[in-house]
């Protein structure tokens, strides 16, 4: 039996890339939603290079720097299956590091859990792109920080360089 959760979407912000060091989202995450959507789109993937997520808990005026985790299932062309993870992290990893650069930009969906709570925030998402080899690579990630003070902003940036382009998207979930 399949179970069928409604949930509707409220955009809070859209944010573009433009060889940024980061992008953050300082403001929007509030008490208003314990659950938040992420639609990441084209995000540049380059050789030995990850998207990772950072968690605030005073509104971006600094970031964890530790306590992070992580999961990652890779299937690259349906021929290799790649698992990673580890725990206090620095950064909680969502994109594993291609070995050819990508021909396509990573695009994916993640949900956020417990937001501004003073328990555990962790995600769950998944994405894809395709490498200059033809080989495309699915990724489904998860992980979350242990602490138990309130995250109430988030940001993402590459393990080296800057985010050349794409789009960050940002939506508070209603559960109806």
């Amino acid at each position: 039996m399949a179970y069928n959760y409604p949930r509707t979407l409220v955009l809070l912000a859209t944010l573009p890339a433009s060889s940024s060091s980061t992008i953050s989202f300082t403001s929007d995450i509030t008490s208003s939603f314990s659950i938040y959507y992420v639609s990441l789109r084209n995000i540049p993937a380059t050789n030995n290079v990850s998207l990772n997520l950072l968690f605030s808990t005073d509104n971006g005026g600094t970031y964890l720097a530790s306590n992070y985790l992580y999961t990652h299932n890779e299937i690259i062309s349906a021929s290799t299956l790649t698992s990673t993870g580890n725990t206090s992290t620095t950064a909680s990893i969502l994109t594993i590091a291609l070995n050819n650069s990508a021909s396509s930009g990573f695009s994916g969906d993640m949900y956020l859990y417990n937001m501004n709570q003073t328990i555990p925030a962790y995600y769950k998402g998944m994405g894809c792109c395709l490498d200059t080899s033809s080989h495309y690579h699915i990724t489904r990630f998860s992980g979350g920080n242990s602490g138990t003070t309130a995250v109430n902003a988030i940001q993402f940036l590459m393990s080296s360089g800057a985010i050349t382009s794409g789009t960050f998207i940002l939506y508070g979930v209603v559960e109806t």
